[in-house]
C-alpha cells in the first residue's frame, strides 16, 4: 500500500496525473524537453526504489535504444542513473554514488 502512495505522490509531483500530458511544443527544445515522459518515467522509478519524493532530473540523454536519465536523490542530490525505452520500460536504476 505505502508503495502505491509513493507512487501517486510521484506522479501527482511530476504531473503525470493530469496536465497537458507531458508534452513540450517549441523549436529549441532540450534532451530533457524532447523525453519528458523518460525522464518522468526514471524520476518515478528512483523515487519508488530510494522511497523518497525528493528527486529532480539532472539530465537526460536520449541514445539508440534508450534514453540514459540521470537523477538527484535528496538534499545532497545524490546521482543516480536509468535508462527509459521507447515501449514504456524502464532498467539499469542505480546509484551512481561510491
Amino acid at each position: 500500500m505505502r508503495k502505491i502512495l509513493v507512487f501517486c505522490a510521484v506522479a501527482a509531483l511530476l504531473g503525470a496525473c493530469g496536465g497537458d500530458g507531458g508534452n513540450a511544443s517549441g523549436a529549441n527544445l532540450s534532451a530533457v524537453q524532447q523525453g519528458p515522459d523518460a525522464a518522468q518515467r526514471c524520476a518515478r522509478d528512483v523515487a519508488l526504489m530510494t522511497q523518497t519524493m525528493d528527486v529532480a532530473v539532472l539530465d537526460a540523454r536520449p541514445g539508440r535504444e534508450a534514453t540514459t536519465v540521470r537523477i538527484g536523490v535528496g538534499p545532497s542530490r545524490a546521482p543516480w542513473t536509468c535508462a527509459a525505452y521507447p515501449d514504456g520500460r524502464t532498467a539499469d536504476i542505480h546509484s551512481l554514488g561510491g
